[in-house]
């Protein structure tokens, strides 16, 4: 990462916290993360998010398809595997991840999809604290 010096590469404790002034970054990009934590930790961590994010900037982030029936089955009914089993995927509906966009105040961006994942852009609106 030395050839981008406006490039910052951080984990994250899985305490929920995250490190950081307000409104500090352009983008955050999260890849093969948020389906492996629990429900209620992927969400906190959507929330939290946003307050890092300058005004017009971006979180991209990666989820597992429910590509096959099982797992659309799982993702409509929200049936996940123990918290304790973060090996194990995590599904949901475009719909329910279009939900938590709007219920934290990002916009909808463009979705990509490949045969087993979706990458979804959101945007902080350019007038937001």
């Amino acid at each position: 990462l030395k050839k981008f010096p406006n490039v910052k590469l951080m984990t994250v404790p899985g305490d929920g916290e995250i490190p950081g002034a307000d409104t500090t970054y352009d983008m955050i990009y999260c890849i093969s993360v948020f389906h492996h934590v629990p429900k209620s930790v992927f969400f906190n961590y959507v929330k939290k998010l946003r307050r890092l994010i300058k005004p017009g900037g971006h979180l991209f982030f990666q989820l597992t398809r429910p590509y096959s029936f099982g797992r659309k089955v799982r993702a409509f009914f929200q049936v996940h595997p123990p918290d304790s089993e973060a090996w194990k995927s995590r599904y949901y509906t475009e719909g329910a991840v279009r939900r938590l966009a709007e219920a934290n105040g990002y916009e909808w961006g463009p979705v990509v999809r490949d045969a087993r994942n979706w990458f979804f852009m959101w945007r902080k609106p350019p007038r937001s604290r």
